[in-house]
């Protein structure tokens, strides 16, 4: 066998390696800024790589300078002035390889977001008025033993507010909820039965809640890095020490867990902390009795933004030839065909309904075929989502193995007596 390798005389691409927002969140009229990183891989440098922005109906230009075999991240600040489904992509001109030059990318700005709030007759109403401040919260309440299902399954976020029982059936209903994409914000009652939330914040990955503590619990920190904080404050919280909290259910295990705790005491207890972004925990009651939390500008302030993650339903990108799937947060009547629409391709997806969810199929031989980078409108009897696809940056790299690591290779895969040649700067084949 005679391996040749054909060595191109100048190995050089740029590519738009990946986009990602300051904020987590999109909301009409408020700051934002998209962060796009470029990737420079070869021996020179670029001096003057055009990045063209637009996002909805804005448009921006600017010119990177990068170094060989090195990266720079560009941001553009704007204000969000799109509704609705944004469509956006950012592109350089790159005189190289092309399939890499252009992200796409979609997300939502809601006019509405759906708040269901399950409440006893003595939880603090601190919680509603928070969410009354915006108009775009359309807030519904209720007994626990009067939770509508029609309801509960067109929720966008539902608050659980001081609640001391559970039953198994709003449980199940819960846990099914957040399958389907839905947001849960958990704050407890005065005097909970453990028993009733424990297997359900098992159920969220968010830890179980232990016998009431009452020592070293002022607020000492706050985890302002954290993404949900994005935004939040002027400048980094220091050390504090606010007695806001006198008591709070202890955390079983909080070491262990994978939540992120976002409010910590001195005792080292979160006193609020997410599971992802899809279950929100306080752990002490908003009763005075537990406390002044609901009375600070900050407790309205962390009920709002988990009302801003829950108007996400489906994410801003996927990976053609990388993602399996894509999760919607959507109703579908399943005897209607799901297509991807653009103005190239009509597609007929493969998925997967739950009630309020969609898990759309792209990683089949049909769909990989079928499906190109770029934005399609996903149709049911109506527009669903406008879902952004882009190509896989893996071969973006132009690395080529050594002699030794292509022969040992092929030795590997049975292919032995093998002769190399590097076929390179224009020399013909029948030279070597």
């Amino acid at each position: 066998f005679y391996a040749y390798q054909l060595k191109a005389q100048q190995i050089q691409n740029a590519y738009i390696d990946s986009i990602w927002f300051a904020k987590p969140t999109h909301q009409l009229q408020t700051e934002q800024t998209l962060m796009v990183r470029v990737q420079n891989f070869g021996e020179q440098a670029k001096k003057r790589l055009e990045l063209q922005v637009k996002i909805g109906k804005i448009k921006r230009t600017m010119f990177l300078q990068i170094g060989a075999n090195n990266s720079q991240i560009a941001s553009f600040p704007y204000t969000e002035t799109n509704k609705n489904f944004v469509q956006g992509q950012v592109q350089i001109n790159d005189q190289q390889i092309h399939f890499d030059d252009t992200w796409y990318f979609s997300y939502e700005v809601p006019e509405r977001t759906n708040v269901y709030l399950i409440e006893e007759a003595n939880s603090s109403p601190n919680v509603a008025r928070a969410y009354a401040v915006e108009a775009r919260y359309n807030v519904q309440t209720t007994a626990p033993g009067e939770v509508a299902a029609n309801t509960l399954a067109e929720s966008d976020l539902i608050v659980l507010n001081g609640l001391d029982e559970i039953s198994s059936s709003l449980s199940d209903e819960l846990s099914t909820a957040h399958q389907n994409g839905q947001r849960i914000l958990i704050i407890p009652g005065e005097n909970i039965r453990l028993n009733d939330y424990n297997p359900l914040l098992q159920a969220l990955s968010l830890p179980e809640l232990g016998a009431l503590q009452s020592n070293a619990l002022n607020l000492q920190r706050i985890n302002d890095e954290d993404p949900f904080f994005k935004g939040v404050f002027e400048k980094k919280q220091e050390r504090l020490n606010v007695p806001l909290v006198k008591k709070a259910y202890g955390i079983q295990n909080q070491a262990q867990s994978s939540a992120t705790p976002l409010l910590i005491s001195r005792s080292g207890q979160a006193l609020f902390m997410r599971a992802n972004n899809t279950a929100f925990l306080f752990t002490t009651a908003l009763q005075n009795s537990f406390g002044s939390l609901v009375n600070q500008s900050l407790f309205p302030t962390i009920l709002l933004r988990c009302g801003e993650y829950a108007s996400e339903r489906y994410p801003a990108y996927a990976i053609l030839g990388k993602d399996a799937q894509i999760k919607v947060r959507a109703n579908h009547q399943e005897e209607v065909p799901v297509r991807f629409i653009s103005d190239q391709t009509e597609f007929i997806a493969q998925y997967i309904a739950t009630p309020n969810q969609l898990r759309i199929q792209i990683g089949g031989s049909a769909a990989l075929e079928k499906l190109k980078a770029g934005i399609y409108a996903l149709k049911g009897t109506e527009v669903l989502a406008q879902l952004a696809l882009n190509n896989n940056r893996t071969e973006s790299k132009l690395e080529l193995l050594e002699e030794s690591a292509l022969l040992e290779l092929m030795e590997s895969n049975g292919i032995k007596n093998c002769t190399f040649n590097q076929i390179k700067e224009g020399q013909s084949l029948t030279a070597i």
